[in-house]
């Protein structure tokens, strides 16, 4: 495994991230998404519905299906910005082992993926989008309330993704039985 070594400011926020998650006044949170930002000070926001998680947890799946390596939904990285926490990620092995530890990641994963949320703006994404690529990440994918796939590398929107260039452009439906 290789040692990645912090900037001071990512330093500041794996701490003050450790402070945080040994608080226990927090645990009466449970149901809701903890981030941070830049000064390390707390972000909450509720939990996103069943089918939010639904979606995200279809991606990670299918990534695995298609490329192997590992997958997580709301994994915490640390970004520019603070302590951010995409719906889903893909990694490969090799990426998983150097970026891994310490938790959350220092090194984004290969892929982070926003599910669309209502109360998500054009200027959140896009400023998510860029906080993942500044923290490593070689694509950012958006799934928006109708199943539709959006691809973007560092320099735009992609056709499809080059990373698993066999992803669908939608979401298949979920299964009903």
């Amino acid at each position: 495994m290789s040692t990645v070594t912090l900037t001071a400011t990512q330093s500041f926020l794996l701490e003050r991230w450790r402070q945080i998650l040994n608080d226990p006044e927090l645990d009466q949170y449970e149901n809701f998404r903890i981030e941070t930002d830049g000064n390390g000070e707390l972000l909450m926001s509720p939990r996103p519905p069943k089918p939010h998680n639904f979606k995200a947890t279809k991606i990670a799946t299918m990534l695995v299906e298609r490329l192997g390596g590992e997958a997580a939904i709301e994994p915490q990285i640390i970004t520019s910005e603070g302590i951010k926490v995409p719906d889903a990620c893909w990694l490969h092995p090799d990426r998983y082992e150097e970026a891994s530890d310490p938790d959350p990641f220092i090194i984004a994963p290969e892929i982070c993926v926003e599910v669309l949320s209502p109360s998500n703006t054009p200027d959140e994404l896009e400023r998510k989008r860029g906080l993942y690529f500044a923290a490593g990440a070689i694509e950012v994918w958006i799934c928006d309330r109708s199943n539709n796939m959006i691809f973007y590398a560092p320099d735009g929107v992609l056709t499809k993704s080059e990373l698993c260039p066999d992803f669908p452009l939608r979401l298949p439906s979920p299964r009903r039985t």
